[in-house]
């Protein structure tokens, strides 16, 4: 008789979002038995009578804890409800990972709140994943990560996820893109601590050095933020927009056309959107010193520009220095991107929740993982 493999509840489980496809590959292959919520009464409702002991919950980012809450009172009513369940998924013998994205959650209305929430989930957590080594350091100010619990497995790159179909010269033509312009892309979802106010005006700025420049810049944006870019576009420099959602078969498009990524973030602690370039050959250029800079050292396909002072006019500068010369750094990419592709991540994430305990024995919080995992 074959042994029926536990639940993996991933939360929140958003159908659109690659990176959770990518993670759960091997999991889903290895017979693991795939379940989801995106609402905090549905994380509640799982851990009261949904998972069985011995099952693992899996959360990702903290966005859905507080969404929706318009008072303080209120967001810390939500609160209260999720350290519950944290606590009653210890009680019942289910082992709680946690994936530390972010230090919070971007545009967090309730900061405070938030690290009271990494918090819950540092002390509840049978492991807690870190994308890369510097994750501890990098958010000790807000919330402390026990060492003990620490386990990491990297952001793979996204080799083969998305169509891959275009020559440089053929996404240029059906953008619109001159075929000798240096082109400065920007894809994903366009939000303020993305930087790309900073972005438009060092492409203006480096125009009276590099006249061919363009900027293309693709990825949804609501009617305030669209309506914000707008009023920043550099008006001297060629811009290729598009101001709303991407479909996966389109996003190759916008990158093969690219001859760098800009990413200008403001706060960040990890990068799917430097994978998403590299994984089409696309040099990136990143704001430094910086934790992201610091994962990336050394590689010659991550540019970086100083983020004190003039952001725009060091951006500016790195991006005549760039100009010329990226060659080596588009192979640079490539190569990274197949080092380390989706099936490689997911391997890594499979050996990890093999290796939890299998006594369904309640759990209790300071339990090392170290020899386990």
């Amino acid at each position: 008789m074959t042994t029926r493999r536990p639940q993996l509840l991933v939360f929140p489980r958003w159908s659109d979002n690659p990176y959770l496809s990518m993670l759960y590959l091997a999991a889903e292959a290895d017979g693991w038995r795939m379940r989801g919520t995106t609402s905090l009464q549905g994380f509640e409702q799982w851990a009261a009578d949904r998972l069985d002991p011995g099952d693992v919950a899996h959360v990702h980012w903290t966005n859905p804890v507080l969404a929706g809450c318009e008072s303080d009172g209120e967001a810390r009513e939500h609160l209260k409800r999720f350290r519950a369940a944290l606590e009653t998924l210890r009680e019942r013998g289910i082992h709680l990972l946690w994936t530390v994205h972010n230090e919070l959650a971007h545009d967090a209305r309730f900061p405070e709140l938030e690290k009271e929430i990494a918090e819950a989930l540092a002390e509840n957590a049978t492991a807690i994943i870190q994308l890369h080594g510097h994750t501890a350091p990098a958010v000790e100010h807000a919330y402390r990560l026990p060492a003990d619990k620490l386990v990491t497995v990297r952001h793979s790159s996204y080799a083969g996820v998305y169509p891959d179909t275009w020559t440089r010269e053929q996404a240029r033509a059906e953008l619109g893109v001159p075929a000798d312009a240096f082109a400065v892309g920007f894809t994903g979802r366009i939000r303020p601590y993305k930087g790309v106010d900073i972005l438009c005006a060092a492409v203006e700025r480096a125009a009276a050095r590099v006249p061919n420049i363009t900027l293309l810049l693709a990825g949804y944006a609501n009617p305030s933020d669209a309506a914000a870019v707008e009023e920043v576009l550099p008006t001297s420099v060629p811009v290729v927009k598009r101001l709303s959602f991407v479909p996966d078969e389109e996003l190759g498009l916008w990158l093969r056309a690219s001859d760098i990524m800009a990413l200008p973030y403001q706060r960040i602690l990890n990068s799917g959107s430097a994978l998403l370039a590299c994984s089409f050959g696309t040099p990136v250029i990143i704001p430094g010193p910086s934790t992201l800079a610091t994962v990336y050292e050394g590689e010659e396909w991550v540019r970086t520009y100083a983020s004190d002072g003039d952001q725009a006019g060091h951006l500016a500068e790195a991006l005549v220095a760039a100009h010329t010369g990226l060659g080596p750094a588009s192979t640079s990419a490539a190569r990274y991107a197949q080092a380390y592709t989706p099936w490689s991540m997911s391997r890594d994430f499979l050996a990890v929740i093999d290796s939890l305990p299998t006594t369904t024995a309640p759990l209790i919080p300071s339990a090392t993982t170290t020899e386990r995992l």
